[in-house]
């Protein structure tokens, strides 16, 4: 259809919203418009842009269902007008409304769509980033960089976060020692509600380091029951930290193992090293090769010192090794994965 000098709808506001619909409202000439709503930010000189939904209406009040929660949608909308239609409006960026989230829960930084259930806070005063960073990842092709910002996860469907825990991967990329600090909040919107739990802290050594945190400690504050803090907040200040695989889960019985370092120890071997956290004497150990080609299983142990020599290794080849505690026949830790090394 051919476009002639018609006017799009103006003053499009949204009334309210929801987690899956909303409800908006606009000004606009004759009595019948077309909306459409698209799920990337559409071109708007495009007279057919790809829609998710697609509607004539013929009032100025309108509401769209069956929206997914959490993500991001752009509404567009036309005129149409006794000898044509209009030009498409400006896009209106629209988040639909988070819902509470089960346990266990990964936020790896690959879907977009499951981060921008995070709220991030940040001092108007200070340079503050938050960003995808692709360069660098632990697991997958991006991690998310952050300065002077503290990430807050949506609402966390539990009945309370005292017998869970959150681990990830952090890396240090300005230098020096860093620091983020792991807390709860009641209250997504206020940092009074904030409770610190722990710090880790992150020295410059080019490797990822794993982090686990657990929320036991919330069990001795007296008046926990009535604040009950159901989101987790990290917060990164003073230094450019990068953040992976961010993992929610109820505090396991057989405990992760930290601090898992791979480093050459001979002209023929590498030294896998590592610090238990539970009462656990049994460690699986998995050797992976790091090719153009891929990830490969190369081998693998069962030892009971927390450490293990590795020998008979390709010249030159990038390795790394996963550690799991083994506390029972039917009972094994989550993995810990050490840094990437290449053989001598």
């Amino acid at each position: 259809m051919e476009e002639v000098d018609c006017a799009p709808p103006v003053n499009i506001e949204i009334i309210s919203i929801l987690d899956t619909a909303f409800t908006a409202t606009m000004q606009g000439e004759g009595t019948e418009w077309e909306i459409r709503l698209c799920s990337q930010e559409p071109d708007v000189r495009d007279a057919n842009p790809v829609a998710v939904y697609t509607d004539t209406i013929n009032t100025t009040t309108f509401t769209i269902n069956g929206l997914n929660p959490g993500r991001q949608y752009w509404l567009i909308t036309r005129s149409f007008c006794s000898d044509g239609m209009s030009e498409w409006s400006a896009p209106l960026l629209i988040n639909t409304n988070c819902q509470s989230v089960d346990i266990p829960y990964l936020l790896d930084f690959e879907d977009d769509d499951k981060f921008n259930c995070w709220d991030v806070i940040y001092p108007e005063d200070m340079m503050h980033i938050t960003n995808k960073f692709y360069e660098l990842s632990y697991n997958g092709s991006s991690s998310l960089l952050v300065l002077n910002s503290a990430l807050i996860s949506p609402e966390f469907n539990v009945t309370s976060l005292s017998n869970c825990m959150v681990s990830g991967a952090i890396f240090n990329i300005a230098g020096g020692t860093s620091h983020i600090m792991v807390g709860v909040a009641s209250d997504p919107n206020d940092m009074e509600s904030f409770i610190p739990i722990s710090s880790v802290t992150i020295n410059s050594t080019q490797n990822w380091k794993e982090f686990y945190v657990d929320f036991s400690n919330l069990n001795n504050m007296g008046n926990i029951d009535s604040i009950s803090p159901k989101h987790i907040i990290l917060v990164s200040t003073g230094s450019f930290v990068l953040f992976d695989d961010i993992y929610i889960d109820t505090i396991p019985s057989c405990m992760k193992v930290t601090d898992v370092q791979a480093s050459i120890v001979a002209e023929d071997s590498i030294g896998v090293f590592w610090t238990p956290v539970g009462n656990d004497s049994i460690w699986y150990v998995e050797y992976h090769k790091v090719t153009d080609r891929g990830d490969y299983v190369v081998g693998d142990t069962v030892v009971t010192e927390p450490y293990v020599v590795v020998g008979d290794l390709e010249v030159a080849t990038k390795y790394y090794f996963n550690v799991r505690a083994i506390c029972a026949i039917d009972d094994t830790s989550f993995i810990a994965k050490s840094n990437v090394i290449v053989s001598p």
